[in-house]
């Protein structure tokens, strides 16, 4: 009988520390205690790290900001780096670029530059003039289109989700013809 109610105490005693340690462990190790609660973030716990990926919620579409012109031009152009000192180290890839052809707002070539270990770099490029400007740096790519004037860095994945942290949360951007502003 005495191993009995010892037994009994024991499992009580396990299941109460088990259940205040519980709300310990999560407030202690989780980024936020609340974090599962809100709609758009998500835990998974993968190889014994734990990564929040968070859904990507934009009041901006590609759509919004069109572009009619489409560029069909000679790929024969000189590169003008007037505006952009920097993109004279990556002639060779930015060449490659205009060869491919319109990729963006209508008659611009987008390169984007691997410029670092965890970083890339972007650089536009007029198929018309040759002028070459530097675009926003990133850490997992970008997202643009031939018929649209805007462009997503860190873009999240098919479903809406990305990872924050290192490589950046998705910004959004709309090109006016000459730079880059930030929506």
């Amino acid at each position: 009988m005495r191993n009995l109610t010892l037994t009994i105490g024991l499992a009580i005693y396990t299941f109460v520390l088990g259940w205040a340690m519980r709300g310990y462990f999560q407030s202690s190790f989780l980024p936020s205690p609340s974090i599962n609660d809100a709609p758009d973030s998500t835990i998974t716990k993968q190889t014994g790290a734990i990564e929040v990926s968070r859904k990507f919620i934009s009041k901006n579409s590609f759509v919004h900001f069109p572009t009619s012109e489409r560029y069909a031009g000679d790929s024969s152009i000189k590169l003008d780096y007037s505006t952009c000192q920097t993109g004279i180290k990556y002639h060779h890839f930015l060449k490659k670029a205009v060869e491919a052809g319109a990729n963006f707002a209508g008659h611009f070539s987008f390169s984007e530059i691997r410029t670092g270990s965890n970083s890339l770099g972007s650089f536009i490029i007029d198929l018309r003039t040759g002028k070459v400007t530097a675009g926003p740096e990133a850490g997992s790519g970008y997202q643009f289109y031939l018929g649209s004037n805007m462009s997503i860095t860190n873009p999240p994945d098919s479903h809406g989700w990305y990872f924050p942290g290192e490589n950046g949360s998705p910004e959004e951007y709309v090109w006016t013809g000459n730079a880059f502003r930030k929506l």
